[in-house]
């Protein structure tokens, strides 16, 4: 009597010899490596060999570490990212720099240190010091330190291109600030150490503004220190108070009244002023005056000195032949004349009033000693003129002394009026000298 078989078994046996089928399929399709792992035809897993690996996917990590030295290592997340002992480089292969070349990347992104938006440098040689470039808001800051908490702002830059050396808000295109006292503090443009020094000339409670011509050789203090100061060598021209100055040197001052308005020359506020004097807030006129800006007029105003060292002065002439040349006056019918006195160089006009005179008393000579002069011809040695006169020398030697002008002791100069009064009153003698003959004759 035949059994049926149940259909669960059949499918249960099927199932059995399919797995295997499969099972043997798996095996013969396998192919074992060539060569032992890294190498062969299989991806090499990371390990520890010697061996050089490259790896095309991501790897993620903690840290690394140098495996020579701990004491480098990279750690993204870390307090300190990364401590190498190298050159670093950015978009380069052959950085020269010993701390970091960047090459091809935007500097605004590149660096953020201890001090947001800051390049920093540092040198830990016994106290720290380092200096840092920072971007602070909308302006760039060149700081210093020299190991204390103090921290200098050197260099400013604004984004608007205001450039501040030593202060930190210049309003200008360039401020250069140096300290609050001293010689020419701020600034020094040279070549070779000389050159021209600007700045702020302070004493005691007043400060003057200044441009100097300097030689940094000596010390700040020293005479030595200033040289010559040369302006436009190679031509144009200088305005001062004018912005188109139509001559080597211009100073305009203000255009309202006032007196010298244009420059003063000297030390401190004496010297001389130069500029225009206005009487009536119409008529203008030139004028040179000595002049102290500490008072006011009319005490202002000083004695002013011309060649004190020698030269000559000439007034409408540019060839001067004497001390004093003054070429274009014109007559007046006031008679007045004009008197030198050799002795103190004084000029002064001729006056007869007793209110100019004092001691006035009678004048007694023996006047007739004039009629022995004797007139000479000659060629002055100042002016190359010929001319005729009398010798100062022969009125001395003939005792008549009162019309001669005497010089460090020595004849110099002759009183023409003088000789005027002798005449007269020898006339006025020989005249009395007549009278008496013609009063003898008639009787």
């Amino acid at each position: 009597m035949s059994q049926k078989v149940s259909p669960k078994l059949l499918t249960l046996a099927f199932s059995v010899l399919a797995l295997c089928f499969l099972a043997i399929f798996y095996i013969f399709a396998w192919t074992e490596p060539s060569v032992a792992p890294p190498g062969g035809n299989v991806a090499a897993p990371i390990n520890v060999s010697s061996t050089a690996q490259t790896k095309t996917g991501r790897l993620s990590f903690t840290e690394f570490y140098d495996s020579n030295n701990t004491s480098y290592y990279v750690n993204p997340a870390g307090t300190i990212s990364a401590i190498l002992a190298g050159n670093v480089g950015i978009g380069t292969t052959s950085p020269p720099s010993q701390l970091l070349e960047v090459s091809g990347v935007d500097a605004k992104t590149l660096v953020t240190g201890s001090r947001a938006g800051a390049i920093q440098l540092r040198e830990s040689f016994g106290t720290v010091t380092w200096s840092e470039w920072q971007q602070y808001h909308d302006v760039l800051r060149l700081n210093a330190n020299d190991g204390t908490t103090t921290r200098a702002d050197l260099i400013t830059i604004t984004a608007d291109g205001k450039v501040g050396i030593g202060t930190t808000n210049p309003d200008r295109p360039l401020v250069v600030k140096g300290s609050a006292s001293g010689v020419h503090s701020a600034a020094f443009v040279e070549l070779n150490n000389i050159g021209v020094a600007l700045g702020g000339w302070t004493t005691g409670s007043s400060t003057y503004s200044s441009i100097q011509g300097a030689d940094l050789d000596y010390p700040e203090t020293d005479p030595n220190r200033y040289t010559n100061l040369a302006i436009n060598v190679s031509g144009g021209n200088v305005g001062i108070g004018e912005l188109d100055p139509d001559r080597k040197f211009f100073v305009k001052g203000p255009a309202d009244t006032g007196l010298h308005t244009g420059a003063l020359v000297g030390p401190s506020n004496i010297g001389v002023a130069l500029g225009g004097l206005t009487y009536d807030g119409t008529n203008y006129y030139s004028s040179i005056q000595g002049v102290d800006l500490t008072l006011t007029p009319p005490a202002r105003f000083r004695d002013l000195i011309i060649n004190p060292g020698g030269g000559n002065v000439g007034i409408g002439t540019d060839d001067p032949k004497t001390r004093l040349t003054v070429a274009g006056l014109t007559g007046t019918i006031s008679g007045v004349d004009l008197r030198y006195i050799t002795s103190t160089g004084a000029i002064y006009y001729f006056s007869s009033s007793e209110r100019y005179k004092n001691d006035i008393q009678p004048f007694q000579d023996d006047f007739f000693k004039i009629l022995q002069i004797e007139p000479k011809s000659f060629i002055d040695n100042a002016t190359g003129q010929k001319g005729i006169g009398y010798i100062a020398e022969d009125l001395d030697e003939l005792g008549l002394k009162y019309l001669v002008g005497y010089k460090d002791g020595i004849p110099d100069t002759i009183d023409y009026n003088g000789i005027v009064l002798y005449l007269l009153e020898t006339v006025k003698a020989q005249q009395r000298q007549i009278n008496e003959l013609k009063a003898s004759l008639d009787k």
